[in-house]
């Protein structure tokens, strides 16, 4: 008798999270107590920058933003519908290529004008940061303020191009062929007063939280009034934090570190920037721990997804924080001459 062949479906292996993250000892509360903090000074030079000089920048911008937006969403359009074009699959798959180009599109309608609000709104507190503004709150009203000049901007190009108002991204034509509505017509008019209204929602939103964020993550010296360098970082092994501990807590001498790539998973990023006035200033650092975990569903797909975890965030005295980044070799790259 031959034998019987196998029918059985193979069984799908589960496959276990890997790396396991690892663990973060807990440092001494004196040791990374003290943090980078604002007075909430911020100088009238600092107010006329950010609330009178960055209006007609603003504006400006809102005139780019309107070009910009368009290539936006002739592009976003193309990513939208080019899975149903280069496909003939019919059924549920086609429904959720369907959905997923709404998503897209949806994405756009509502990223872009957050995106183009962050930016100007960073603009407007790195004006602010020229004045010595060390005050998140007034630079957020600022970027507030700022943002309506930028969407008069957009406003204006739409009525000089289009002969009508419209959005920042789909222009009037795209939106009329699309979804079948006349904008002459009187509920036409209203729908697009209606998506008007959303979007600038949303450049408020990203015009606030931009100039808030761009004070709120900065350090200043007030001693020597100046705003703290660029972040200086490296990545390290894992096997780093043991040492970077006890070198912390003990004052043992670290070894020479050995810098890994960009893409090496499990990593501690190790990263400081200073005064630029004073080297006897403290500096801040931080540790972030870097890892990856890998799932599987039901089908056995697997996704891997990077993970990150804050370790510290304090304002090191500055012969302890050169220490380490000397050991480390830890240093600013230095820039490339042009021939």
């Amino acid at each position: 008798m031959e034998p019987q062949e196998d029918t059985k479906a193979p069984e799908i292996q589960e496959i276990v999270p890997t790396p396991v993250k690892p663990a973060l000892p807990a440092l001494p509360e004196e040791l990374v107590s003290k943090k980078p903090t604002h007075t909430g000074i911020c100088p009238g030079r600092a107010k006329v920058f950010m609330f009178l000089v960055a209006l007609p920048i603003s504006l400006v911008v809102g005139m780019v933003a309107h070009f910009v937006g368009i290539a936006v969403a002739f592009v976003g359009t193309w990513i939208a519908v080019l899975p149903t074009l280069l496909t003939s699959i019919c059924g549920f798959i086609s429904w959720l290529f369907v959905l997923a180009g709404l998503a897209i599109i949806l994405g756009v309608f509502v990223g872009y004008p957050f995106l183009v609000g962050m930016g100007n709104g960073t603009l407007v507190a790195v004006l602010g940061k020229k004045g010595l503004c060390r005050n998140p709150t007034t630079a957020a009203w600022a970027g507030l303020l700022n943002a309506f000049p930028l969407y008069v901007g957009h406003a204006l190009m739409s009525v000089l191009v289009a002969r009508r108002m419209g959005i920042l991204t789909f222009t009037p034509g795209q939106i009329e062929s699309t979804l079948g509505i006349n904008l002459g017509s009187r509920g036409g008019s209203i729908f697009i007063m209606i998506l008007c209204v959303i979007e600038f929602a949303f450049l408020l939103w990203g015009s606030f939280s931009g100039a808030k964020l761009e004070i709120k993550d900065s350090t200043f010296c007030e001693e020597h009034q100046a705003w703290y360098g660029k972040w200086v970082n490296g990545r390290y092994p894992v096997s780093l934090i043991e040492g970077l501990e006890q070198r912390l807590t003990q004052g043992i001498t670290l070894n020479p570190g050995v810098k890994v790539k960009d893409d090496t998973y499990p990593a501690l990023v190790l990263s400081y920037r200073r005064c630029p006035a004073s080297e006897a200033c403290d500096m801040e650092m931080k540790a972030t721990l870097w890892w990856q975990e890998t799932t599987t569903d039901k089908k056995g797909k697997t996704t891997t997804n990077n993970k990150s975890e804050l370790w510290f965030d304090a304002l090191l005295p500055a012969d302890l924080g050169c220490a380490i980044a000397a050991e480390l070799d830890l240093k600013p790259e230095e820039k490339k001459k042009k021939k």
